[in-house]
């Protein structure tokens, strides 16, 4: 099974919240080479904005050397997938940084992993982690 991560699962995962046992779990498996998992460089960006903007500079470039040893693939956002994000935060008035998670995960026939409900809503191959929007 191949797994795209969003900026909130990972937040998620690194803040101990609910859902996290599921990101662990799915980690685990990629670490036990059973799983594939993948975020893309826009969503390593977008962590370090929000890391970095609650914490600090400092603090947004830990996480993302942590997230760097997980078992993910970083991957890069290729034309294909930029064009169908761009026409499904236009379609589906979602935020491009959402539409391109979900891009990334229909491109590789992957589940999403989030906290939105949104999302679950425009994708079917979603795993909810919680309750927020």
């Amino acid at each position: 099974m191949s797994f795209v991560l969003d900026v909130t699962s990972m937040i998620t995962y690194l803040s101990d919240l609910p859902g996290s046992d599921i990101v662990e779990e799915i980690l685990e498996n990629a670490a036990n080479g059973k799983a594939r998992v993948y975020v893309n460089y826009i969503t390593l960006s977008e962590l370090y904005q929000v890391i970095g903007l609650e914490f600090s500079v400092r603090k947004a470039n830990e996480i993302v050397a942590t997230v760097k040893r997980w078992p993910v693939s970083l991957i890069p956002v290729e034309e294909g997938v930029a064009l169908t994000a761009g026409r499904l935060a236009a379609e589906e008035e979602i935020s491009l940084l959402d539409a391109i998670a979900v891009a990334t995960a229909m491109d590789l026939g992957a589940a999403l992993v989030t906290t939105s409900r949104r999302i679950g809503e425009i994708f079917d191959d979603t795993i909810i982690l919680s309750e927020r929007t």
